[in-house]
């Protein structure tokens, strides 16, 4: 790792899944938007292309749940009967937050990240749910 951000600032790299198939697999781009329309027809998904070394890391965003700002205020007790805390978040509204991305058979989902939203303080919240090391190679690349 060479401690460069991968990312640089907004960026798009494709359109189609297929699109990093022409740097990694050695396709043209027509080869590789075949081998994508032959995926697809025969098994209705799209197929993913990259180094077998790769960690997938998907990202489920739901700030447009707009989660911190679900208003619970009429079950809030008066102010000399509540506890501490060092929030700024407003009376009635969540300061923490979490999602419980698991499968139908309660296994936990490895590899995913959820964006739960933004705080009263302009911060976003992530619940990333990553094998252990995974985190100390996001956000890095390889030179």
């Amino acid at each position: 790792m060479c401690g460069r951000p991968a990312v640089r600032g907004p960026r798009r790299t494709s359109g189609t899944p297929s699109g990093g198939c022409t740097r990694t697999c050695g396709l043209g781009p027509s080869a590789a938007a075949a081998l994508e329309r032959m995926v697809v027809k025969g098994t209705g998904r799209a197929p993913l292309f990259g180094d077998g070394g790769v960690t997938m890391v998907t990202f489920s965003n739901w700030t447009k749940a707009r989660l911190f700002e679900t208003d619970f205020s009429a079950a809030v007790v008066a102010k000399k009967d509540r506890g501490g805390g060092g929030s700024s978040s407003k009376v009635g509204r969540p300061s923490y937050t979490r999602t419980a991305p698991f499968m139908d058979d309660g296994l936990a989902l490895q590899g995913v990240t959820s964006i739960i939203g933004k705080d009263d303080d302009g911060n976003y919240w992530l619940q990333p749910m990553l094998e252990k090391g995974v985190w100390d190679r996001i956000g890095y690349e390889r030179c």
